[in-house]
């Protein structure tokens, strides 16, 4: 969904995803490089794929992000820095230490459904949290931006 804006539009240098969960709150965002030119567009087109994707996300898309997950998870066993965050974050969230083989199947067993569910939810979870650094002069103000989002 988000590479679109990299290697279809040209308009950021870098972007991902990424979350954090707690035992009692979570976090989503989105992270993204671009020019000053290119920022309001490119906030806008982020805006749209998540109402998109909470609209109707599709199985194909969803089984890529799932092997995607599944080989950085499984390739992070390999590195001692990645397996302590796991364990630590495990720990910490859950209260026990999952096995590689739990993960998976927690992992094959989202579907698409699932994801707009939660996509859904997370743009309906409150106001939104927006971040810039550089020349941004061309971003509108924050309720503008938080319009895009609702």
């Amino acid at each position: 969904m988000l590479f679109r804006s990299r290697e279809k539009r040209g308009l950021c240098y870098s972007i991902h995803a990424f979350g954090s969960s707690y035992t009692d709150t979570g976090l989503f965002g989105v992270y993204a490089g671009t020019s000053g030119k290119d920022a309001d567009e490119l906030v806008r087109v982020i805006a749209g794929e998540m109402k998109s994707l909470a609209g109707s996300a599709g199985e194909d898309e969803t089984a890529r992000a799932r092997a995607q997950i599944k080989s950085g998870f499984l390739m992070g066993l390999e590195q001692a820095s990645a397996r302590v965050e796991q364990v630590a974050g495990q720990y910490l969230t859950y209260g026990r230490l999952y096995t590689p083989r739990e993960l998976i199947a927690k992992i094959d067993a989202v579907d698409a459904a699932a994801v707009s569910r939660i996509a859904a939810r997370i743009l309906k979870s409150g106001p939104l949290s927006f971040a810039s650094l550089g020349p941004v002069g061309s971003l509108g103000s924050y309720d503008k931006i938080s319009q895009w989002f609702a």
